[in-house]
């Protein structure tokens, strides 16, 4: 559920328009807290004809899975 939650959250940045981006998370690792979970993401981002590449994000997502606050 992590997963599918960044992937709307970026999704969303970008208006749902996946012409412009396209997301796929490799990898999460993630730390419960009382709130939130803090999570490291490894995302693939390829815009096309222009850029493939691959980087971590961080964000705190809550336990309901509503909120995302990135961090980097």
């Amino acid at each position: 559920m992590l997963k599918k939650t960044m992937i709307a959250y970026l999704y969303k940045q970008v208006n749902d328009d996946s012409t412009k981006v396209k997301y796929r998370v490799e990898d999460v690792a993630y730390f419960p807290e009382k709130k939130e979970c803090i999570c490291d993401f490894k995302v693939r981002m390829v815009v096309p004809d222009k850029l493939d590449t691959i980087g971590v994000m961080r964000a705190y997502i809550s336990k309901d899975f509503k909120d995302v606050k990135r961090t980097k």
